[in-house]
């Protein structure tokens, strides 16, 4: 079969997949528009989009110049996204919360600062002139990667351990809720670890990065569920 055939699958497939995602996310928002945690739910879903739309876009165009904006654009997106998703399971299941000091002044500004830089060259110094055959081009690395990482993995592992002391200590329908949650966070981290994670790396298989959307769905749907 053509290129063109799988790049329209692939097309199809996240299109449905971001579509699914935004739908979810304004029935829920308007379920209790007020709800701090239905509000922080549609900020997650619409950072997934833009996030999944981003890494799309880099995985369709060839002009580096464009990949290198895409690339930031990318990544720029992933620290908000991850800064949602430790916000969503900040303030679940409230409707009405007061953040506090370090909230409001240490993590949001570490949020801004973080997104911020992966807009230059101190992340991202370039790309490679070599693109794959699967599309997916490989950034040159600044020493910024070592603040983007960290800041990254420290928001989804943060929201991880929220999520889980909360199941821990909660009874009735909410541990039931949170349970549903961290199943559909499980299975979304692991898809994301052997497709984005494992296959790079350790198979030099690149092809699935353009599908992060998709990842995302199960705790997407299991949330708004």
């Amino acid at each position: 079969m053509s290129t063109d055939f799988f790049h329209n699958i692939d097309l199809f497939s996240v299109g449905a997949t971001v579509a699914a995602i935004g739908i979810l996310g304004f029935v829920v928002f308007f379920s209790n528009r007020r709800s701090i945690t239905n509000q922080s739910f549609l900020l997650f879903s619409l950072l997934t989009i833009i996030y999944g739309f981003f890494n799309y876009i880099n995985y369709q165009i060839r002009s580096l110049d464009l990949i290198l904006l895409f690339q930031r654009l990318t990544i720029f997106s992933a620290v908000w996204h991850s800064f949602a998703f430790f916000q969503l399971f900040y303030v679940f299941p409230d409707e009405k919360i007061e953040f506090p000091r370090y909230y409001k002044y240490g993590f949001v500004p570490l949020a801004v600062f973080t997104a911020l830089i992966t807009l230059t060259s101190f992340v991202f110094r370039g790309v490679s002139p070599a693109v794959s055959g699967d599309g997916v081009s490989t950034p040159i690395q600044g020493y910024g990667i070592f603040i983007f990482g960290p800041v990254v993995a420290g928001f989804v592992a943060g929201g991880m351990f929220l999520l889980i002391k909360k199941m821990v200590s909660a009874v009735g329908k909410q541990r039931i809720q949170l349970k549903l949650i961290s199943l559909g966070a499980f299975i979304t981290f692991s898809l994301i670890i052997i497709f984005n994670l494992v296959f790079p790396v350790a198979l030099n298989n690149v092809r699935f990065i353009p599908f992060a959307p998709i990842f995302m769905l199960p705790l997407i749907v299991l949330t708004a569920f």
